[in-house]
């Protein structure tokens, strides 16, 4: 069993968050000799660490710290620390329970019955609904900011010690002009793939305009 553990850097509001795969105390240890003034504060047993830290860091994104070298910290109070991890061991069981299931069932072919909702079944259907109206919002004011902060860069590689925008070359693969070159070639390579989509509908058999 691993663990995703919370150390708190004394009596301050901060808290490294971390992951590993062995004893809790042989960690302490080895990190204490760089900071002493870390203690245990609480940690997550979990099957899944990487999966776990993740969801802290990027629930917990804007409460990393900015300066010096504790960069690596996040700034929360106890009683933060305390819900957080009571939603964590709450939720992210679950959470993986559910993904799992879910993909088995992607891999088995679909037939054509449609199943009558239940109660529960409108009850998600709704939340569904409600949950993606708030990703769009997000979306809409997240691109809004990260346009503001380009404008700021202008043509500069980015804002010193929080942001850059850098001009990258990528490589594409030009799918049409090989196609058109290699018609051949390309039916060759060309297979044909199953995959399960979920479409929500809204107003009966009509998809969500939003997909």
């Amino acid at each position: 069993m691993a663990y995703v553990y919370f150390l708190r850097n004394g009596n301050e509001n901060l808290f490294k968050i971390g992951r590993t795969s062995g004893e809790l105390e042989d960690l302490l240890r080895t990190l204490s000799r760089g900071n002493p003034r870390l203690t245990l504060f609480d940690a997550i047993e979990t099957e899944d660490e990487n999966e776990c830290e993740k969801y802290l860091h990027q629930m917990l994104r804007s409460k990393r710290n900015r300066e010096g070298s504790a960069q690596e910290f996040f700034g929360l109070t106890p009683e933060a620390v305390k819900l957080i991890i009571h939603e964590v061991r709450e939720f992210l069981p679950e959470f993986h329970k559910t993904r799992q299931a879910a993909e088995r069932l992607a891999d088995e072919r679909s037939d054509d019955r449609m199943v009558t909702p239940g109660e529960e079944d409108l009850a998600i259907y709704k939340r569904v609904l409600e949950v993606r109206e708030q990703q769009d919002r997000c979306g809409y004011e997240r691109e809004y900011l990260e346009n503001k902060l380009k404008l700021a860069i202008g043509t500069a590689a980015g804002l010193e010690g929080i942001v850059t925008w850098k001009t990258l070359a990528i490589p594409k693969f030009d799918k049409a002009a090989f196609k058109e070159a290699h018609g051949d070639l390309y039916k060759a390579y060309v297979k044909t793939s199953y995959e399960r989509r979920l479409d929500l509908r809204v107003g009966g058999a009509q998809p969500d305009p939003d997909e």
